[in-house]
């Protein structure tokens, strides 16, 4: 219900673009993809079935669950980059990826499991680079919403782990081509 997500949504649809939604526990799959095009309609009509199209994508959202009690951000990310790239050269898309979630990964590469929190950002990224893990976001925007945000039995990070979080995934971002922005 963030306005970040309805209003990328909204622009998304309202100029004829491509959205994917990643589920991002157990393996990361790609669960929903629409397209959405408008070919003779007027601008009221449009408008009108953008909105229609974004309540109903947000509707088939809020009923995805998740199945898997582990989460994969890492992989998730690298899903949402594939998927990007099939958009080709010829589509002049804005690319961007909106990641609903703590980023606290439970398992894979970036797992937060194993005190990785407390690592180097730019080794963290050096190493993924040398696995050749780091997703390929050339020209990208991650947005990052709920990063951190833990509810019980997880303990709370401190102001300076979410920071040390944050610095994690923009030296991956940006190793990747891309860059970060955290809402």
């Amino acid at each position: 219900d963030s306005d970040l997500v309805k209003d990328t949504i909204y622009e998304t649809i309202r100029n004829g673009g491509r959205i994917a939604v990643i589920s991002v526990d157990g393996t990361p799959e790609l669960v929903l993809e629409e397209k959405y095009t408008y070919e003779n309609a007027s601008e009221a009509k449009i408008d009108l079935d953008a909105k229609i199209s974004s309540n109903n994508l947000l509707t088939k959202m809020k009923a995805i669950i998740a199945n898997h009690p582990e989460t994969d951000y890492l992989a998730s990310l690298q899903l949402a980059a594939r998927f990007l790239s099939t958009l080709g050269d010829e589509d002049e898309y804005d690319k961007s990826i909106v990641v609903v979630g703590t980023g606290l990964s439970s398992q894979g590469e970036l797992n937060f499991q194993n005190n990785l929190i407390s690592a180097d950002p730019e080794m963290i990224a050096e190493m993924l680079k040398s696995k050749q893990d780091i997703p390929d976001l050339d020209s990208v925007k991650v947005y990052f919403q709920q990063i951190a945000d833990v509810a019980a039995p997880q303990k709370e990070l401190t102001s300076i782990q979410i920071d040390k979080l944050k610095d994690i995934y923009s030296a991956i971002i940006k190793s990747g081509g891309g860059t970060a922005d955290f809402d």
